[in-house]
């Protein structure tokens, strides 16, 4: 098969560079890249990615930082689109575990034991997070800096998490479209139904 060529502007090479190795995280993942093969792809000499990164894992931290974002506009997007603050947990919920489900390669990146001594990766994690812990706060009218509220937060992240990691894993594929039973076991999480 042909390689695609990404094309860039003059000056632009650094985010022509992260596309692309995105892309190829998410066919080959992670450990498949290679700085070389990314290079190719864009028509530069491996000399210039070195301009840009110094090594495969600085590449691939610009990648997930990306991706981090990504993940985190996909579920505030979902939670927006509800009206009401009790429905926004559960939205957002779905919004991530769709997500994970459709970038599997890039979710295992952000978080996975790749990069996790990088300083950008954690604030962007803590990002992630945060927005998580105000949807609870809100929906639960708890102190956005009480220990409840952390409490909750963390149990559903594990419990989100979990699930797509089980989905991505096979154990829950046999049960077809996984959105559904996301509302179910936010509800679960908090004791009310259809929260």
């Amino acid at each position: 098969m042909a390689a695609v060529r990404e094309r860039y502007h003059h000056g632009d090479l650094r985010n022509a560079l992260v596309r692309t190795a995105t892309r190829l995280v998410e066919r080959n993942g992670a450990d498949g890249l290679s700085l070389r093969d990314v290079a190719a792809r864009i028509g530069v000499s491996p000399s210039a990615v070195y301009r840009h990164f110094s090594d495969k894992n600085a590449l691939l931290v610009a990648v997930a930082l990306d991706a981090f974002a990504a993940l985190t506009a996909a579920y505030t997007a979902s939670a927006q689109a509800e009206t009401t603050e009790a429905a926004r947990p559960a939205a957002a919920a779905r919004g991530y575990v769709a997500f994970a489900l459709e970038h599997p390669a890039l979710y295992r990146l952000i978080l996975g034991a790749h990069h996790p001594t990088d300083p950008a990766l954690r604030e962007a994690g803590q990002r992630t997070l945060d927005g998580f812990h105000a949807l609870i706060a809100r929906r639960f009218g708890l102190d956005p800096h009480g220990a409840e509220v952390t409490r909750r937060t963390l149990a559903g992240w594990s419990l989100i998490h979990g699930y797509v990691m089980l989905q991505l894993d096979g154990p829950l594929a046999h049960l077809g479209s996984p959105l559904p039973e996301v509302d179910e076991l936010f509800s679960a999480l908090s004791g009310q139904p259809g929260a």
